[in-house]
């Protein structure tokens, strides 16, 4: 197992310790780590979950970050070992399932760009319902530009996160920090 997947389950191990022991839905998280890396994308030029990124019927998806979530069985032995010390799943294996963390956070792997990214991303939408959160990154054109195949019954597109840089959606930033982080990709 390597460092870069220990990076992810820390991201989402950190996400999941905001919401206390109530845990969050699966959907949602996804979401919210869309955001934030919308956040970082947009502000420092780098996202924070490192991941590859599809549009699919209920928005863009971090696709590792979704099969840590889900605790999915595509991943081996010992990468699903790891993510179960962490975190927890409550369930019928569905993306609505509530996954609580078990675990502390391990810091080594947290930078302070991606507890400043997600810290504000909970900040902004801890109280959103996964509805809204599907609504909100609806409106978003990394996902709207695969809407139509979407609808023809394509399972999911693959995203080009430079169109983020469109400063779209509720997280637009001042046109010269996107100059300065466009710069930086």
């Amino acid at each position: 197992m390597n460092n870069d997947f220990k990076d992810k389950a820390q991201l989402v191990n950190y996400l999941v310790r905001k919401f206390d022991n109530n845990g969050v839905s699966i959907i949602k998280a996804v979401k919210m780590i869309f955001l934030a890396d919308v956040y970082a994308l947009r502000n420092y030029g780098t996202t924070v979950s490192c991941d590859e990124y599809f549009a699919l019927k209920n928005g863009p998806m971090a696709s590792m970050i979704d099969n840590i979530l889900e605790q999915d069985n595509n991943l081996d032995v010992e990468e699903l070992k790891y993510i179960k010390t962490f975190l927890a799943r409550d369930g019928k294996k569905t993306v609505w399932d509530i996954v609580k963390s078990k675990q502390k956070v391990d810091e080594d792997y947290l930078s302070e760009l991606k507890k400043e990214a997600i810290d504000t991303v909970f900040e902004k939408y801890k109280n959103y319902s996964e509805e809204d959160l599907i609504e909100l990154t609806h409106t978003y054109k990394v996902w709207q530009e695969h809407q139509k195949k979407l609808e023809k019954g394509s399972k999911r597109e693959e995203i080009d996160l430079k169109v983020i840089f469109e400063n779209d959606g509720d997280l637009s930033v001042p046109d010269d920090v996107l100059k300065d982080a466009k710069v930086l990709v």
